[in-house]
């Protein structure tokens, strides 16, 4: 599992937030937050930016080049 995988996961529950949830505040479709968590797909800049603000965390951190 890559980095950005298990850190959008775990952000998501660490938010108390289902996948329906996070899609609908993302303007997504629930299969593609679904495919982000099992890596099988990655987002566009646009919209890691989008997860970035929704919860407050860097794209470095994101992708796994900062711990922070």
């Amino acid at each position: 599992m890559n980095k950005f995988c298990e850190r959008f996961t775990q952000l998501r529950i660490e938010s108390g937030l289902k996948q329906r949830e996070v899609a609908e505040r993302l303007d997504l479709a629930t299969s593609a937050v679904s495919n982000y968590e099992q890596g099988t797909r990655e987002p566009s800049i646009d919209v890691l930016m989008k997860i970035c603000r929704l919860f407050g965390v860097t794209s470095d951190y994101l992708i796994g080049l900062s711990e922070y």
